[in-house]
């Protein structure tokens, strides 16, 4: 079996926080799945989002392929004031180059620099 790359992606992270603001709307048969995406990098970014106190989680529990996944089942008043500002086009896609930036220079992968973007020079 090849061996699965886990990736931290902001857009996977905004789609993640746009399924979850959706989610007490939903059939309870909708699947969490994106499509592009492995079910990995799926759970790897919600843990990373649950992680950034940007979303509420059921998990860790045990899903197919022997995997550990966290299901979003709501978002915090952080992840509500994330969620307003991707909303803004321009704001979210100079948020993704500060992201992109600051991960090409460290060599790190964290949210902190597009949360931090994200919120520059506003009150939420």
């Amino acid at each position: 079996m090849p061996e699965i790359k886990l990736e931290l992606d902001p857009e996977l992270c905004k789609a993640i926080m746009l399924w979850t603001e959706g989610w007490l709307d939903r059939d309870l048969t909708t699947r969490f799945e994106f499509e592009g995406y492995t079910p990995e990098n799926i759970f790897h970014n919600t843990r990373r989002l649950y992680n950034a106190n940007l979303i509420l989680v059921r998990g860790p529990q045990k899903m197919d392929r022997n995997m550990v996944g966290y299901w979003p089942v709501g978002i915090t008043p952080h992840g509500r004031n994330f969620i307003k500002a991707a909303k803004d086009d321009k704001r979210w896609a100079e948020a993704v180059e500060a992201f992109r930036e600051h991960n090409e220079i460290n060599g790190s992968k964290t949210l902190k620099p597009l949360i931090e973007a994200l919120f520059a020079g506003t009150a939420l």
